[in-house]
């Protein structure tokens, strides 16, 4: 089932997760079933990954993780276990609401290695940062919250 995450596209391709913790690379004109052109296990996606040239952040239950994609292939580059959110990135920071403990993490985009985390409280199901210039909002079940300078 792929309706649960949006498809990404990227090189020219589509990339695209499930619930049943597959990750496809499909041409544009999909090809129908079978018709992906490389797949790879490790994420059971339920929301949007955020792209970066040719490297997708995808939104895994497993835990947030980066996935280089090429024209023929996929691999994953590195994997924050146990969080997991939409990402958003912003300069060479990942920002995820964490849904597992209600934090703000901020990542590197380069290593996956969390940089900091802030309280927010409970979120809601599937929450979206946004980050505008140096300020980083938060939605939560009391409300928003603002970060300066994350």
């Amino acid at each position: 089932d792929l309706g649960s995450s949006s498809p990404v596209p990227v090189n020219g391709r589509i990339v695209i997760a499930g619930k049943r913790g597959t990750v496809y690379l499909l041409k544009p004109s999909l090809g129908g079933i079978g018709g992906d052109v490389a797949h790879l296990s490790g994420c059971t996606a339920f929301s949007g990954g955020a792209r970066i040239g040719k490297r997708v952040i995808m939104p895994c239950r497993e835990g947030s993780r980066l996935l280089s994609v090429g024209k023929r292939s996929m691999h994953w580059r590195w994997s924050a276990s146990g969080i997991y959110g939409s990402p958003v990135v912003a300069g060479k920071k990942v920002y995820v609401d964490d849904a597992n403990s209600g934090a703000l993490k901020v990542l590197s985009l380069r290593s996956g290695h969390v940089l900091s985390s802030h309280a927010v409280g409970g979120p809601t199901h599937f929450t979206s940062v946004v980050v505008d210039g140096n300020h980083v909002f938060v939605p939560s079940m009391s409300g928003i919250t603002a970060f300066h300078g994350s």
